[in-house]
């Protein structure tokens, strides 16, 4: 009855961190990435923070579009090849006569860590 009792214990603790082991992202090099992006009247702010392995080069593009009523992007402003080791944080605002307070923006980030880890994805602000 005990081996049982121990068996069955052991079968629902491995269920149960089955079910945990996807709940977030897993890289290789990468520990976090976090990132937002709004927009006050025409005054954008974007935030992009990478934290990896110490001493893993970080390299990041950010872009910020303008999504028109028929699904095209307008260009609004963007960085490139910004740089860092073991982390990197990005924090601007920008002003710009494209940005308004309604509408559909998005801010589009590239990350990639020594060439083992990358992460292609966006950020929406729709008002």
């Amino acid at each position: 009855m005990r081996k049982r009792l121990v068996s069955a214990f052991v079968l629902v603790v491995m269920v149960l961190s089955l079910g945990t082991a996807h709940a977030a992202p897993r890289w290789n090099k990468i520990w976090t990435c976090n990132s937002s992006f709004s927009i006050s009247g025409t005054t954008a702010s974007c935030y992009l923070d990478v934290t990896a392995d110490p001493g893993t080069k970080i390299t990041a593009n950010i872009k910020v579009v303008r999504v028109n009523s028929n699904g095209s992007e307008t260009p609004v402003c963007s960085w490139r090849n910004l740089t860092g080791t073991g982390s990197y944080t990005f924090d601007r605002t920008f002003t710009s006569s494209l940005l308004s307070p309604s509408g559909t923006y998005r801010m589009y980030y590239t990350v990639d860590a020594d060439g083992v880890d990358y992460i292609d994805n966006y950020v929406v602000y729709k008002k």
